[in-house]
């Protein structure tokens, strides 16, 4: 999950076509950050905060389209990548 957003968010940030980045998530609700795929290993490159980083320093507007659970209430500090997206 985390190497497709990089990936995405770099590419969006080099095409002149795009103006703004829109994260979406497929299905019932908005991911939470974790990957269930890494419990119990060694995370994967990217880490979150090299993510996380990327969305703040973005040339182009990021935002999130959340849904499900987390569109209920506000994002707090432990929400990472919808909260990073969240700042004005």
């Amino acid at each position: 999950m985390r190497q497709g957003l990089r990936d995405g968010l770099k590419q969006a940030a080099a095409d002149g076509g795009v103006d703004a980045v829109v994260i979406v998530c497929a299905g019932r609700t908005f991911i939470a950050g974790a990957d269930i795929t890494e419990f119990g290993k060694p995370p994967k490159e990217p880490g979150l905060h090299e993510v996380l980083d990327l969305i703040e320093g973005s040339p182009k507007p990021v935002v999130a389209a959340i849904h499900g659970n987390r569109a209920r209430r506000r994002p707090r500090g432990h929400a990472g990548l919808a909260t990073t997206a969240w700042r004005e």
